[in-house]
């Protein structure tokens, strides 16, 4: 029984296919734009697989404007001037194409870009008073989900804080999947994606609002990345590209629904940290995913064994003989394998963390960084987390 108000909503149109980004000048058509803002960075720019996609702009005679220097952290200051191009230049569509960064880069400043403040005003809930220019996302990574994420993710460029906007306007209206997209990812940022979309999926999974609905996505995109992300970062498969594509997709409409938990959450503790600690070099956000994941895995457990013992069977684990504690743990045996089948790290990159800077990231987590964890958490907790991921996992 569901002892809670649940909604499920995906406001974003998905189209799906080899090639799809061919479409793109169609797409737009229908969505009545009359002029693009393409957004993308340097990389995906100068890898020429936008080539597709902008000669259906070309044929569908709209003009657009190339921008391609999305950052790899967008911050307000960026949005507001990415969104000021946008007005600039008379578009009424924005299109993003990239990984999490470039998209969240692209529909958040569609957002501010038909809004009268700057980006900083509109972070947290539903506030901008106008409705955001029309986006399309178009992912060539398969990690973020963002292309169907009501949330954009940006740093708070005063704080340093990872903020946000969060409102169901402020999702692309289409995401085209087209695995060929992916087909020049280099290999760190295909293992870093894939630990991210394993991570919203897990967490959306175990979440203490998850429903049937969201268990069901969590549970297909988690089989898809387990059964595929290794393939992917070691090989050119386009199969194990395009079920990564999907997959990474599936795990954000479950995690936009059913919430994220204590990964994510001392995830935007130690990155804060970082931001703020020059001395300290930063850390991919999916490959500090693949460090924190087993220590809050094992953490969670206690409350959730049911739920890892149907996703230990569920990636193929043998329940003969086995209790559901045995199968829970196994769960997360299986998720170390596959962390390090792909090479992901296994602990801080850092030489040590004096008492008086893990209690910075305690703190830090603790009073700004909040999720749907299935279990309870304190001070201690978190610190026990921090400090063990100092000295890694093992296998």
């Amino acid at each position: 029984m569901i002892e809670f108000v649940a909604r499920f909503t995906l406001p974003t149109e998905i189209v799906y296919g080899t090639g799809t980004s061919a479409r793109l000048g169609e797409e737009a058509r229908k969505l009545g734009a009359t002029k693009v803002f393409l957004v993308t960075d340097a990389g995906v720019a100068k890898s020429g697989i936008l080539a597709d996609a902008q000669a259906s702009l070309d044929k569908a005679d709209l003009p657009h404007v190339l921008y391609d220097k999305a950052p790899t952290d967008p911050d307000t200051d960026v949005l507001d001037q990415v969104a000021a191009l946008i007005r600039a230049n008379g578009c009424d569509l924005v299109v993003a194409a990239g990984g999490g960064s470039v998209l969240c880069t692209g529909k958040g400043s569609a957002a501010v870009a038909s809004n009268p403040g700057p980006a900083r005003d509109y972070l947290g809930n539903s506030k901008f008073p106008n409705a955001p220019l029309v986006s399309i996302g178009m992912p060539t990574t398969a990690g973020s989900g963002s292309e169907v994420s009501r949330h954009t993710s940006l740093t708070d460029a005063v704080t340093k804080r990872k903020e946000g906007f969060n409102g169901y306007k402020t999702a692309p209206r289409i995401a085209i999947l087209d695995p060929l997209l992916l087909r020049s990812v280099p290999r760190s940022q295909a293992i870093a994606s894939g630990v991210d979309a394993f991570t919203h999926a897990l967490e959306a999974y175990v979440s203490s609002i998850a429903t049937p609905l969201t268990d069901v996505i969590a549970l297909e995109a988690m089989k898809a990345i387990v059964a595929n992300l290794p393939l992917s970062v070691h090989s050119e498969s386009l199969e194990a590209r395009c079920q990564m594509s999907l997959a990474s997709t599936m795990a954000n409409i479950a995690c936009g629904n059913a919430g994220l938990g204590l990964v994510h959450a001392i995830n935007g503790a130690i990155t804060y940290f970082y931001k703020n600690n020059p001395d300290f070099p930063p850390i991919s956000y999916g490959l500090l995913h693949a460090i924190l994941l087993p220590h809050v895995m094992e953490f969670n457990s206690v409350v959730v064994e049911d739920k890892l013992a149907r996703l230990a069977v569920y990636l193929g684990a043998s329940d003969i003989g086995k209790s559901r504690r045995e199968l829970a743990r196994e769960c997360v045996a299986m998720v170390k394998v596959m962390l390090a089948q792909i090479g992901a790290p296994r602990r801080l990159p850092w030489e040590k963390l004096s008492p008086e800077q893990v209690e910075a990231i305690v703190s830090e987590q603790m009073t700004h960084h909040h999720q749907p964890n299935p279990r309870k958490y304190g001070a201690d907790d978190i610190r026990r987390i921090v400090e063990s991921s100092m000295l890694g996992w093992e296998l």
